[in-house]
């Protein structure tokens, strides 16, 4: 792990690969005193020293760069005497680093003294421990639940130690660029891809794209996703593509007809399922549940993931390549059903046929590999009678494939690290949520079994809907909760207490409910004299105000009233003058005809048919004459008062606002 933190840090230096490699080979002569080796000599040295397994062709490379060598065919001579002292640095970061990770072992051993003792009763159990966190921290998948359960609590308590998780990473990052090198055949290109890659993804791997078993495993998805996106843009073609297969398609159509059967009370909901639970609590009809099923096909839509178009995998000619053993079978029938174990064999075989007599000891030839988060799946693609050694396995994981297209991009070489994928915690926050699952689940399948009450049964699964957790909820403060219970008899005791808890609370409630309920009474009567009292205020104030009200509404409609009344008057009355004149005109014989015909006139147009716009005449005679338009006009003006100027209201208060004014 040392090693691993080193190779990091010389990459923070922005140092070339095969620079960092050469400083470890310069470390190794000068300790070894190596006059002559053979190449396959110094792969083993490196191994020996470093735990570095690296391939041939990078270990030549970095050979060849150290100028103070002859070489002949695959021999090296040194030609120079090397100062040792040139050559220290690498060596005072190597220590350093052995310093920082005894310190972090050092803190796991105490963190584990203070809660579990009984792992560390001999030598032997702690550097098991030891080995196992090793492990742990450098990706590899063989570790026992029970050591995975402490070390991810551990990892998730030590969260807030910059000291620690910087050193932990470190380690975890080192361990990427160097699984990305062991691949590399040419200088600063990890595994190009210059062939087309189908990924194709299993039913769990899709839920998390879409959030359904937490937003941690959707955002692990999204970088993943965001990866390949650039590579494609780089190649300027879908060079990568995403497809499932059918199989996998009647899965999710299976799982969402389940989600049906749980909304409308047909079965019981595992708690241990999250991406169910995450579908029954948003949809409370089997109608919802149909809904989501058709966006989730819409969301694969957008994203490319396209079903598998292939339909005849079973040809003749297909038959070489078929893995579906009958020993696999056998071996597994025991922890498994039949039903599931041949599920996941037809996936893997799908993809082996696919795969065909292409090459699969190099990346990117394989052309097709499935991502899987299912543990079947994976220990069927490692069985000794389907697993090719140092070929590229049938199946993988988001966090692998993360790995390969970040190298791929180049992104290795920099600083910038910042993936989810990258980090410690994340990884200790999955392993430890994934144990307590699985718990919850093997729980959950016994209480199926068992002959208990319907009251019993609810409690008990209740218990277990609060213990199943997404990652992203572990945290410092609940870390060691979740470990003490990865067992069936703790979680036989958690419940135990879950349900004191619930019968203690129930008691206390019911104790404070008589205790509320007599404040309550008091309260009241207390509220009944206030609100009264209160109310006749409000009265008081509002008959004032109605009163007010009335008073201005008065004086602006009698105002209003008298302007309309004064401006008709003005009209009839020069009207009125125009046509007296005209008449008394017509006496002088002159004029006479002319006058009296237009006073005939001008009488008669405003009642016959307007000839001039007299509508303001007849307006005018109408108001004055009729008493109808008037109260009209009166009504007119109460209404445009009351649309400008609201009629006071009367506030009335409950006893309920009393007593939430009191609180």
């Amino acid at each position: 792990m040392a090693s691993l933190a080193v190779f990091r840090a010389l990459y923070d230096g922005r140092k070339d690969i095969y620079a960092i490699i050469s400083e470890f080979i310069k470390l190794i002569i000068i300790n070894r005193n190596l006059a002559h080796f053979e190449l396959q000599q110094m792969i083993g040295y490196i191994c020996e020293e470093y735990g570095f397994k690296l391939p041939e062709a990078v270990v030549k490379r970095a050979v060849n760069q150290l100028k103070f060598l002859d070489k002949y065919r695959t021999q090296y001579t040194r030609t120079t005497q090397l100062n040792q002292e040139e050559y220290q640095s690498i060596q005072n970061n190597l220590s350093q680093a052995q310093n920082e990770n005894n310190v972090l072992t050092e803190a796991l051993l105490t963190y584990v003294k203070t809660r579990h003792t009984d792992l560390l009763k001999n030598p032997a159990q702690k550097e098991a421990l030891k080995r196992a966190f090793y492990s742990f921290v450098i990706d590899e998948k063989a570790v026992s639940p029970e050591y995975g359960a402490i070390i991810s609590g551990f990892i998730v308590s030590i969260g807030h130690n910059e000291r620690l998780m910087n050193q932990l990473n470190r380690i975890r990052q080192g361990m990427i660029i160097y699984v990305g090198l062991t691949y590399n055949t040419e200088y600063h290109i990890i595994d190009e891809i210059d062939t087309p890659l189908y990924i194709y993804l299993d039913t769990d791997i899709l839920f998390s794209m879409l959030g359904y078993n937490g937003t941690l495993y959707k955002t692990l998805f999204d970088e993943f996703y965001d990866l390949i996106t650039q590579i494609n843009n780089r190649a300027r073609k879908k060079i990568i593509q995403f497809r499932y297969f059918t199989e996998t398609k009647i899965e999710v159509d299976n799982y969402f007809a389940a989600a049906e059967d749980i909304v409308c009370y047909k079965q019981q909901l595992n708690p241990s399922k999250q991406a169910m639970t995450y579908i029954v609590t948003l949809c409370k009809s089997a109608y919802q549940v149909k809904e989501m099923q058709a966006e989730f096909y819409n969301k694969l839509r957008e994203h490319g993931i396209m079903l598998d178009a292939q339909e005849a995998y079973y040809d003749k000619e297909n038959m070489q390549f078929s893995i579906e053993h009958n020993t696999v079978l056998d071996e597994l029938i025991n922890d498994y059903t039949e039903d599931d174990i041949l599920k996941k064999l037809k996936l893997l075989n799908y993809i082996s046929i696919k795969r065909g007599s292409k090459s699969q000891k190099v990346f990117h030839n394989i052309g097709h590999i499935l991502v899987s988060a299912n543990k079947l799946t994976f220990k069927l693609a490692h069985h000794k009678d389907i697993y090719r050694p140092s070929c590229v396995p049938l199946v993988t994981d988001l966090d692998f494939l993360t790995n390969r297209f970040w190298l791929l991009l180049n992104k290795g070489l920099s600083a910038e690290m910042n993936l989810h994928s990258f980090d410690i915690i994340t990884k200790a926050q999955i392993a430890l949520s994934a144990l307590v699952n699985d718990v919850v689940g093997l729980y959950f399948d016994e209480l199926e079994k068992e002959e208990a009450s319907t009251e019993d049964l609810k409690r008990k699964i209740a218990a277990l809907r609060q213990l199943a957790i997404r990652p992203e909820d572990i945290n410092q403060s609940n870390g060691d909760t979740y470990i003490n219970i990865i067992g069936i008899d703790e979680i036989d005791r958690y419940i135990a207490e879950k349900h004191q808890e619930t019968e203690k609370h129930r008691k206390d409630t019911e104790q404070l409910k008589g205790e509320i309920s007599q404040r309550d009474q008091k309260m009241q009567r207390i509220a009944l004299k206030l609100a009264e009292k209160q109310n006749q205020e409000n009265k008081e104030i509002f008959e004032r105000k109605k009163e007010e009200y009335s008073l201005k509404e008065s004086h602006w409609i009698a105002s209003e009233y008298k302007k309309k009344l004064y401006k008709c008057w003005k009209i009839v009355f020069l009207y009125s003058f125009a046509i007296i004149v005209l008449i008394l005109l017509s006496f002088f014989d002159k004029i006479k005809w002319i006058s009296v015909s237009i006073a005939s006139i001008m009488i008669i147009v405003p009642f016959i048919r307007p000839l001039i716009d007299h509508t303001p005449i007849k307006n005018a005679y109408i108001f004055i004459f009729n008493k109808r338009a008037k109260n009209e006009y009166k009504s007119k003006l109460e209404e445009e008062y009351r649309n400008k100027n609201p009629f006071p209201t009367l506030k009335e208060v409950s006893i309920d606002d009393i007593i939430n004014e009191l609180d």
